[in-house]
């Protein structure tokens, strides 16, 4: 299959909980145009970063389903800044999502979802988009952003980036979105990472 848009590889998987099925995020990978001579696996994290010095993936995926995995995000950009990193994580860890796109995560995906959905988010990924699930948008609707030496803020949004928060968050599709807002889905995609920007400026 030719791909749609510019593939970064080489591309590399940390699982080291053993979270996700390999063989579909393989199979995905595959579908949308990867040699998968250039998809490796890591299931250690010590291998992982040895890994990650010696190959410089432009492409990884990580696993993190608690705060110790956070921690493995600073080794990764420290080695290799300009990496696109999406996370993989569960649907509730919120909190865990937050910290990972504030310290340089390129996106966020989750662990279970139907196979259809992660398909989808990774293309918008890697058109430039990001993903943004009900129980997220939730979370940055409530949560006070407070930088370090500053006042405790919210997160500043425009009207057209809270109006998608919000739909969001009340489990709206894209469809409704761009129904309702008569906004493109580009347009759509290009709020959300507007909304990811913003929340790294709060790091």
């Amino acid at each position: 299959m030719m791909s749609e848009f510019l593939l970064p590889v080489p591309v590399l998987i940390i699982d080291h909980q053993s979270m996700t099925s390999k063989t579909v995020l393989f199979n995905i990978l595959g579908d949308l145009g990867y040699p998968e001579d250039l998809i490796t696996f890591s299931e250690n994290l010590a291998d992982a970063e040895q890994q990650i010095f010696n190959q410089l993936p432009n492409l990884i995926f990580l696993v993190v389903t608690q705060q110790s995995d956070i921690s493995f995000i600073h080794k990764i950009k420290k080695i290799y800044p300009s990496s696109n990193l999406i996370i993989l994580v569960n649907e509730q860890s919120a909190d865990l999502t937050l910290h990972a796109i504030q310290l340089g995560a390129t996106a966020y995906m989750l662990i279970q979802q139907p196979i259809e959905d992660t398909y989808n988010q990774l293309k918008t990924i890697l058109r430039g988009g990001a993903a943004l699930h009900p129980t997220f948008a939730k979370f940055l609707l409530s949560e006070t952003f407070s930088p370090q030496n500053a006042a405790p803020k919210q997160l500043s949004l425009n009207p057209a980036e809270y109006q998608i928060l919000d739909m969001v968050s009340h489990s709206a599709t894209q469809e409704q979105m761009v129904n309702e807002l008569k906004l493109s889905t580009y347009q759509i995609d290009g709020f959300v990472k507007n909304i990811y920007r913003k929340i790294c400026s709060y790091s």
